[in-house]
């Protein structure tokens, strides 16, 4: 057909409903929603666009308009076993509601504001997430890099968490593209 596969993430739409309307208004074909949740029990901050319950769109919705973002890893899971334990239970919790919802793609925290000791465990949370039998596509952030030290990195660690994953043919990379490309 005539879709461009491209969404938006709103950032002052209160809920789901809202902001499907809203994007299907300007051509889009899908609305990014956090998959923060209250009852998750997370502890991270609150999201964006939120998912107020699974009852506020019809299953065919959830599958095919809406697209969930992963928290990004808190600030303390660098800071030792803990922190990454912490990070890895959220994730977790936000890839089982996201296959609970049936959602087609979740978008993963950028590579750039990954550790390296938190990578691998994004990575193993992913390969969890799709042992499930899912359909659920995982989407990793990986920001167009303008110095080279920065394309280096990122692209071990989009690396890490694709081999990690042993390569499945549902992990994708998300290119973000900044105010500044390079030449």
């Amino acid at each position: 057909g005539n879709a461009r596969f491209a969404g938006i993430w709103p950032q002052r739409c209160g809920g789901v409903c809202d902001a499907i309307q809203e994007s299907f208004q300007v051509g889009l074909d899908f609305v990014l929603v956090s998959l923060n949740h209250e009852k998750l029990s997370t502890g991270v901050g609150p999201p964006h666009t939120s998912i107020n319950s699974d009852l506020d769109l019809q299953a065919q919705s959830w599958t095919s308009q809406v697209v969930g973002v992963a928290s990004d890893a808190p600030d303390d899971a660098s800071s030792g076993d803990q922190g990454v334990a912490s990070a890895a239970r959220v994730l977790e919790k936000e890839l089982g509601w996201a296959t609970y919802l049936g959602l087609q793609a979740v978008v993963l925290p950028s590579v750039a504001g990954l550790s390296d000791a938190i990578t691998p465990v994004v990575a193993q949370s992913v390969s969890q997430a799709l042992g499930s039998k899912t359909f659920l596509q995982m989407w990793v952030q990986v920001p167009v890099a303008s110095g080279a030290s920065d394309h280096e990195s990122y692209y071990r660690r989009w690396h890490t968490i694709r081999a990690l994953s042993d390569y499945h043919k549902q992990v994708k990379v998300a290119l973000v593209l900044g105010a500044e490309l390079p030449d």
